[in-house]
Parts: structure tokens; sequence; C-alpha cells
């Protein structure tokens, strides 16, 4: 499943140790946080967020991650920018969002850098720009960024913000699915089907559509069935052929 927005929002502030279990110890960082303190200033954001050691409140997250934010932090301009991606505590912006995931991405915030590449790839909140976007998938990709790594292939695949090289494009689809990537052991399966980037092998093309498959990917289980890699059994059981 290719991750949401929600997923990239939730593992930032997580990463930030956002676990305040009591009204103690969120006065104990807003303390910090008061005397200026960057890392406490986006933590509180976090709880706030969340609700950790305080009552959930968006409009007050969003306050405290603008202060760590005109200071520099680059989680914190993630997570600022996500918030007017949503429209959580905010009026939804797409531009203001764009433009404080780049602050954060220049900084090499990995999660910035992908999702500045999907905002180029869709058009929001800037112009549609593939090869703006093909730039940011590449420094997340660099970064370890699975499914920046299979989008990036997919890329190459198609020739889409750079010279098409399908060998290329082929190779990190394979990296990203050998990590587990569901989406992408479903495209390694199709490339293997087709002969797209590499040679034509049913086996192989079965092999990587089961791994998705097995993952719950629908659409790798309705390939493998139009292409007799499945078997429906009396009562829906599914069996390999």
């Amino acid at each position: 499943m290719k991750k949401t927005f929600l997923t990239i929002l939730l593992s930032a502030a997580l990463a930030m140790g956002a676990t305040a279990q009591n009204s103690k110890e969120f006065k104990n960082a807003m303390a910090d946080a008061m005397a200026g303190n960057v890392e406490a200033q986006c933590y509180v954001g976090t709880c706030y967020m969340n609700g950790n050691g305080v009552d959930e409140d968006p409009a007050e997250a969003m306050k405290w991650f603008r202060m760590a934010s005109d200071k520099g932090d680059a989680l914190s301009q993630f997570l600022l920018g996500s918030l007017y991606f949503k429209g959580i505590g905010v009026e939804q912006n797409y531009k203001e969002a764009a433009r404080w995931f780049r602050k954060s991405a220049t900084q090499g915030n990995v999660d910035s850098q992908y999702q500045l590449a999907v905002c180029y790839v869709e058009g929001i909140g800037v112009g549609k720009d593939l090869k703006e976007a093909t730039h940011w998938y590449e420094q997340a990709a660099n970064q370890g960024d699975i499914q920046a790594i299979y989008e990036l292939g997919g890329c190459y695949l198609n020739g889409e913000g750079v010279a098409q090289d399908k060998e290329k494009g082929v190779s990190m689809i394979r990296t990203a699915a050998e990590k587990g990537l569901a989406q992408a052991q479903r495209s390694l399966g199709i490339c293997y089907l087709n002969g797209e980037g590499v040679k034509e092998d049913k086996a192989q093309a079965k092999e990587w559509l089961k791994k998705a498959e097995a993952q719950g990917d629908t659409i790798a289980s309705g390939i493998c069935q139009d292409n007799g890699f499945t078997i429906i059994m009396p009562g829906g059981k599914k069996q390999d052929n």
C-alpha cells in the first residue's frame, strides 16, 4: 500500500517522542519550550496534536510548530506543512504547505522530500513538474525511503522527469520489493509478466505477484487470477496453480 500522508505525519510525530503520559511531564516540556528550546517547542506541538499529556488542540499545535519552524527546525517545518496540507488547526492551504515542505526538505528531512515530490507530481501547491518531482524522490531515496525508491524506479521505467532507463527502473523497483513493499512486488511481477526492463519470466512474475497478494494487494490478486496463477475453489477459497 502506498504510504498515506497521515502515516507520514504520525510516524514523524512518534520519531519526536511525543509520548507524555501525564501533565507533569508535559509541563516540564512546556517550561523548556517557553524558555526558547526549539526541540521542546516541537515536542509540545506534537503533544497538542496527539493529546499526549494535554487535551488535543490542533490550533495550539500549530502555534508551537510555527515557533520552532521560524527558528529553522526541519521536523517542525514538516509538521507545520502537514497541518496546512490537511487543514488541521488552520485553513487548508496547499501553497503554504508546499512552502514549508521545501524549507524542511532542503535541510534533509526525508518525509518532506517525499511529500514535496508528491506535490510536484500532482501539482498540489506548486506547478506540476515531473523533473522537480524526481529530484526530490531521489533525495528521499538516497536516505533509504522505500516508497521514494519505488516511485523513482517508476519514473525511470516510464521516462517521467528523467531519461527513460527501464533496466535502472526495474532495479530500483526490485530494491523496494525485496524490502517488502507490496506495491513494488506487484510492479516487479508485472514487469516480469510483460518483459518490461527484464526478460519475460512467468515463474518470476508469479513469485512476486504472490508475495504482493499475500500482503493483501487485491490488484496483484486479480492479476494472478487472470493469468492462471490462482485457482478459485468452491466457496471462494484460493489455491496456488
